[in-house]
């Protein structure tokens, strides 16, 4: 798509979806450019910088608008899944996730997307709305081999924590001190052996709250042939006394609560 102002003005903008477009969705793609331009010139130019593409506003009517078919294919119709496909709910959260990006950029929309991993942080990662499924009308079946493909998702991942998954991970692990019945630090050493069960568990100043119940350790050391990226860790599901359940780990003899479950 290509639109042109009456002072010169131009924006251009290219969609791709694997399902194609039908008229109605490709005219509700140009209405939403067309506004987001439109309503950038409004945007005082210190908060420009947060938008996408707001070198270029339009301070003119749109005199001119060209559209040119990168590609076509035969409308074969769509096969749904075999539960019914996507419900209502699902195209309301493709249609909202569609119109963002097309007001501040398919970088900027992002979603979660199942890679899969050994620890709780690497079980997902977000990628561009645009780039996932949940732009599509149907649902996508990823090439073999790809990180969400269900091979790559569902692999052995040897190390990998046992279910259910956490619902809570901390982006940034807080530090915390496990400690035993006598008051000292637990360690762990490089065959899996603990000094002493847990007993408590403190973070910062706070007071410590007993460990009702613990799991664990799950040895894991990773990229051992990477000085950099070498990591090498022991795991712990803890239960205290509050209710809460947690997943800690020690590295290099310092505690982290790494997660929290629901």
């Amino acid at each position: 798509m290509t639109a042109e102002t009456e002072y010169g003005e131009r924006c251009e903008r290219m969609w791709t979806l694997s399902t194609g477009f039908n008229a109605s969705a490709m005219i509700e793609r140009i209405r939403w450019q067309l506004d987001g331009w439109a309503r950038a010139a409004e945007v005082p130019p210190s908060e420009q910088d947060d938008l996408h593409d707001t070198a270029n506003v339009a301070l003119s009517g749109v005199v001119h608008l060209r559209l040119e078919p990168t590609q076509v294919r035969a409308d074969d119709g769509v096969q749904l899944g075999l539960w019914g496909g996507r419900t209502q709910a699902d195209e309301w959260a493709r249609r909202a996730a569609t119109r963002l990006a097309g007001l501040v950029g398919d970088d900027r929309v992002v979603v979660a997307e199942w890679r899969g991993g050994r620890q709780p942080g690497d079980l997902h990662r977000f990628v561009p709305a645009s780039l996932s499924s949940v732009f599509d009308g149907a649902e996508r079946s990823p090439a073999p081999g790809s990180p969400t493909s269900p091979s790559s998702g569902q692999m052995p991942w040897p190390g990998r924590l046992p279910a259910p998954s956490p619902a809570v991970v901390h982006t940034d692990p807080r530090p915390v001190e496990v400690v035993d019945a006598g008051g000292a630090t637990v360690a762990v050493s490089g065959r899996g052996a603990v000094s002493a069960p847990p007993a408590a568990l403190r973070t910062g100043t706070g007071p410590a709250v007993p460990v009702v119940g613990w799991a664990g350790p799950w040895l894991l050391d990773e990229r051992w042939w990477d000085v950099a990226r070498h990591r090498r860790l022991a795991r712990f599901q803890l239960l205290l006394a509050d209710g809460r359940a947690l997943l800690a780990t020690v590295e290099r003899r310092q505690w982290w609560l790494v997660a929290e479950y629901a």
